[in-house]
């Protein structure tokens, strides 16, 4: 709060009065932050299970706790002078998300519209050294067959979920990749952008090809790699969500991803649909069923 010299020497008494208010207001402030934080440090986590093994976990960034419920974060061991965010989406799930416009046709300009013969002009006059007459004439038998035309540019941007760019503005957002392309990465060249998928390009590669995902990843075809560091390329475990068992006891999978560990957490089970409370250990095996320390699998 600031207040110019002049205000203060007049109104030293309400200055004196609203000094009151902010300091016992920031007061319980902090003190509601630090009870808040203290409940968290006493409530467990869930972590991501290891690839190799059903032993042992790995730390993951922002951890998921509590039931399937209610989710918590836990910042305990994070470094105070970061920020960490949630990443919404994969490498994967823009593979996924490409795919759902495999049935388009090229048209260069198409942004997931429905080919017209309106559009057909609007292109034709907008970008004539591409729309020659052969062009054209595979864009009418387009517009015949009621088809749904994108372009390279159009593909990716709606695989990773951003307002349509085109591909040479790629170049310009996002960071070059260095190392072999993670799945979902974007591969660029002049005139052209694609989206790499286990050893080859997914692309709407032009007139002649459409949607395509065949042709095999050649590093030497590209300018470069370009990733964005809000998506998560790297490949998780997937689990089933729920009571799972292996060699080394029952253990829960609270998202496809994590499983609770190290704490107290109110599941669900055959004894108690509404959730009755278990024990996980470190490595997010249950040790006791219920509030009661009965032992007994939860099945």
């Amino acid at each position: 709060v600031y207040m110019h010299s002049s205000c203060i020497s007049s109104c030293n008494t309400s200055t004196i009065f609203l000094n009151k208010i902010l300091t016992n207001y920031f007061s319980h402030f902090s003190t509601t932050i630090s009870i808040l934080y203290k409940k968290i440090q006493k409530r467990g986590g869930g972590a991501e299970r290891e690839n190799k093994g059903s032993k042992g976990a790995q730390n993951s960034t922002l951890i998921h706790t509590a039931s399937r419920y209610h989710h918590y974060a836990d910042f305990r061991n994070l470094p105070t002078n970061k920020i960490y965010e949630v990443k919404s989406m994969t490498g994967k799930d823009v593979i996924n998300k490409a795919y759902e416009l495999r049935n388009c046709v090229y048209w260069y300009g198409g942004k997931r519209q429905k080919c017209t013969q309106s559009l057909l002009n609007e292109f034709a006059s907008s970008y004539p050294n591409i729309y020659t007459n052969t062009y054209i004439t595979k864009c009418k038998a387009d517009i015949k067959n009621n088809e749904t035309c994108c372009d390279c540019s159009g593909l990716v941007s709606y695989a990773m979920q951003i307002s349509d760019i085109g591909s040479y503005y790629f170049y310009d957002k996002y960071p070059q990749f260095k190392g072999t392309p993670k799945d979902g990465m974007m591969l660029y060249k002049k005139g052209h952008i694609a989206l790499y998928n286990k050893g080859y390009v997914v692309e709407m590669r032009g007139v002649d090809y459409d949607f395509t995902d065949t042709r095999k990843y050649n590093k030497s075809e590209w300018i470069c790699t370009l990733y964005d560091p809000n998506i998560d390329y790297d490949e998780k475990p997937t689990y089933t969500e729920g009571w799972n068992h292996d060699k080394h006891g029952w253990w829960f999978a609270d998202t496809n991803h994590t499983y609770l560990k190290d704490g107290y957490f109110t599941v669900p089970w055959s004894g108690n649909p509404n959730g009755s409370k278990f024990y996980f250990d470190k490595n997010g095996y249950c040790i006791t069923t219920d509030q009661y320390g009965v032992i007994k699998e939860p099945v």
